[in-house]
Protein backbone atom coordinates (compact mmCIF):
# COMPACT_ATOMS: atom_id res chain seq x y z
CA UNK A 1 0.00 0.00 0.00
CA UNK A 2 1.34 3.41 -0.86
CA UNK A 3 0.42 6.87 0.28
CA UNK A 4 1.81 10.07 -1.11
CA UNK A 5 2.86 12.98 1.03
CA UNK A 6 2.41 16.61 0.08
CA UNK A 7 6.01 16.44 -1.07
CA UNK A 8 5.16 14.09 -3.97
CA UNK A 9 5.76 15.25 -7.53
CA UNK A 10 2.92 15.51 -10.05
CA UNK A 11 3.98 12.20 -11.59
CA UNK A 12 4.39 10.28 -8.32
CA UNK A 13 0.83 9.09 -7.86
CA UNK A 14 -0.01 8.14 -11.46
CA UNK A 15 3.37 6.40 -11.79
CA UNK A 16 2.90 4.50 -8.53
CA UNK A 17 -0.60 3.35 -9.42
CA UNK A 18 0.05 2.49 -13.06
CA UNK A 19 -2.02 5.23 -14.71
CA UNK A 20 -0.01 5.37 -17.93
CA UNK A 21 -2.54 7.62 -19.72
CA UNK A 22 -2.25 10.21 -16.95
CA UNK A 23 1.55 9.96 -16.97
CA UNK A 24 1.59 10.54 -20.74
CA UNK A 25 -0.80 13.47 -20.41
CA UNK A 26 1.23 15.13 -17.67
CA UNK A 27 4.44 14.71 -19.67
CA UNK A 28 3.02 15.74 -23.05
CA UNK A 29 0.72 18.61 -22.06
CA UNK A 30 1.69 19.83 -18.59
CA UNK A 31 5.48 19.81 -18.72
CA UNK A 32 5.62 17.64 -15.61
CA UNK A 33 9.17 17.05 -14.43
CA UNK A 34 10.19 13.50 -15.19
CA UNK A 35 13.12 13.44 -12.75
CA UNK A 36 11.84 15.22 -9.64
CA UNK A 37 11.05 12.80 -6.87
CA UNK A 38 8.91 13.13 -3.83
CA UNK A 39 8.27 11.47 -0.50
CA UNK A 40 6.34 8.26 -1.02
CA UNK A 41 5.02 5.91 1.66
CA UNK A 42 5.68 2.54 0.09
CA UNK A 43 4.86 -0.63 2.02
CA UNK A 44 4.93 1.29 5.29
CA UNK A 45 8.27 3.02 4.72
CA UNK A 46 8.77 6.63 3.68
CA UNK A 47 10.96 6.76 0.58
CA UNK A 48 12.42 10.26 0.24
CA UNK A 49 13.14 11.69 -3.18
CA UNK A 50 11.57 8.81 -5.11
CA UNK A 51 11.53 9.67 -8.83
CA UNK A 52 8.49 8.62 -10.88
CA UNK A 53 10.51 5.84 -12.57
CA UNK A 54 11.43 4.45 -9.15
CA UNK A 55 7.76 4.47 -8.06
CA UNK A 56 6.60 2.71 -11.22
CA UNK A 57 9.42 0.15 -11.00
CA UNK A 58 8.74 -0.63 -7.35
CA UNK A 59 5.03 -1.04 -8.00
CA UNK A 60 5.50 -3.28 -11.03
CA UNK A 61 4.00 -1.07 -13.73
CA UNK A 62 5.93 -1.95 -16.89
CA UNK A 63 3.80 0.25 -19.18
CA UNK A 64 4.57 3.28 -17.03
CA UNK A 65 8.27 2.35 -16.89
CA UNK A 66 8.32 2.17 -20.71
CA UNK A 67 6.50 5.49 -21.01
CA UNK A 68 8.85 7.29 -18.62
CA UNK A 69 11.97 5.93 -20.33
CA UNK A 70 10.52 6.79 -23.76
CA UNK A 71 10.11 10.36 -22.49
CA UNK A 72 13.73 10.55 -21.35
CA UNK A 73 13.70 9.53 -17.69
CA UNK A 74 17.15 8.71 -16.34
CA UNK A 75 17.30 4.95 -15.78
CA UNK A 76 19.74 5.40 -12.87
CA UNK A 77 18.05 8.32 -11.05
CA UNK A 78 18.12 7.56 -7.32
CA UNK A 79 16.14 8.25 -4.17
CA UNK A 80 17.82 10.11 -1.32
CA UNK A 81 19.05 6.74 0.00
CA UNK A 82 20.63 5.96 -3.38
CA UNK A 83 18.05 3.36 -4.38
CA UNK A 84 17.65 3.06 -8.15
CA UNK A 85 14.58 1.98 -10.11
CA UNK A 86 16.43 -1.29 -10.81
CA UNK A 87 16.99 -1.89 -7.11
CA UNK A 88 13.30 -1.18 -6.43
CA UNK A 89 12.24 -3.72 -9.07
CA UNK A 90 14.72 -6.27 -7.66
CA UNK A 91 13.44 -5.71 -4.12
CA UNK A 92 9.83 -6.30 -5.11
CA UNK A 93 10.49 -9.16 -7.53
CA UNK A 94 9.47 -7.57 -10.83
CA UNK A 95 11.56 -9.61 -13.28
CA UNK A 96 10.17 -8.10 -16.50
CA UNK A 97 10.89 -4.60 -15.24
CA UNK A 98 14.38 -5.67 -14.15
CA UNK A 99 15.04 -6.97 -17.68
CA UNK A 100 13.63 -3.84 -19.29
CA UNK A 101 15.71 -1.52 -17.12
CA UNK A 102 18.89 -3.54 -17.73
CA UNK A 103 18.19 -3.47 -21.49
CA UNK A 104 18.05 0.32 -21.13
CA UNK A 105 21.47 0.51 -19.47
CA UNK A 106 20.54 0.41 -15.79
CA UNK A 107 23.71 0.13 -13.72
CA UNK A 108 23.79 -3.24 -11.95
CA UNK A 109 26.39 -2.11 -9.43
CA UNK A 110 24.85 1.01 -7.90
CA UNK A 111 24.46 0.32 -4.20
CA UNK A 112 22.20 1.99 -1.69
CA UNK A 113 23.39 3.83 1.41
CA UNK A 114 24.11 0.49 3.10
CA UNK A 115 26.21 -0.73 0.20
CA UNK A 116 23.63 -3.30 -0.88
CA UNK A 117 23.56 -3.99 -4.61
CA UNK A 118 20.68 -5.22 -6.73
CA UNK A 119 22.12 -8.74 -6.62
CA UNK A 120 22.36 -8.67 -2.83
CA UNK A 121 18.79 -7.46 -2.39
CA UNK A 122 17.44 -9.98 -4.92
CA UNK A 123 19.03 -12.82 -3.00
CA UNK A 124 17.95 -11.43 0.36
CA UNK A 125 14.33 -11.20 -0.82
CA UNK A 126 14.44 -14.70 -2.33
CA UNK A 127 14.02 -13.62 -5.95
CA UNK A 128 16.04 -16.42 -7.53
CA UNK A 129 15.17 -15.68 -11.18
CA UNK A 130 16.19 -12.05 -10.79
CA UNK A 131 19.44 -13.01 -9.08
CA UNK A 132 20.17 -15.49 -11.88
CA UNK A 133 19.46 -12.86 -14.51
CA UNK A 134 21.71 -10.30 -12.81
CA UNK A 135 24.52 -12.84 -12.60
CA UNK A 136 24.10 -13.63 -16.30
CA UNK A 137 24.37 -9.90 -17.02
CA UNK A 138 27.63 -9.63 -15.08
CA UNK A 139 26.64 -8.51 -11.58
CA UNK A 140 29.62 -8.60 -9.23
CA UNK A 141 29.22 -11.42 -6.74
CA UNK A 142 32.15 -10.18 -4.61
CA UNK A 143 30.90 -6.73 -3.59
CA UNK A 144 30.96 -5.75 0.09
CA UNK A 145 28.30 -3.88 2.00
CA UNK A 146 29.04 -0.91 4.26
CA UNK A 147 29.26 -3.35 7.17
CA UNK A 148 31.94 -5.28 5.30
CA UNK A 149 29.84 -8.30 4.43
CA UNK A 150 31.46 -10.11 1.54
CA UNK A 151 29.82 -11.86 -1.39
CA UNK A 152 26.22 -13.01 -1.14
CA UNK A 153 26.34 -15.37 1.81
CA UNK A 154 24.85 -13.02 4.45
CA UNK A 155 22.14 -11.84 2.06
CA UNK A 156 20.92 -15.10 0.53
CA UNK A 157 18.67 -17.85 1.58
CA UNK A 158 20.77 -21.01 1.52
CA UNK A 159 18.96 -22.58 -1.41
CA UNK A 160 19.59 -19.59 -3.66
CA UNK A 161 23.24 -19.39 -2.72
CA UNK A 162 23.78 -23.08 -3.45
CA UNK A 163 21.72 -23.12 -6.66
CA UNK A 164 23.28 -20.01 -8.17
CA UNK A 165 26.90 -20.24 -7.17
CA UNK A 166 27.78 -23.92 -6.86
Amino acid sequence: FAELSSEASALSEPSRYGHVDMVEYLLDYCSASIEIGGSVNFDGEIIEGAPPLWAASAAGHLKVVRCLLDHGASVNNTTLTNSTPLRAACFDGHLEIVKYLVEHKADLEVSNRHGHTCLMISCYKGHKEIAQYLLEKGADVNRKSVKGNEDLCPFCHDYIYVDLLF
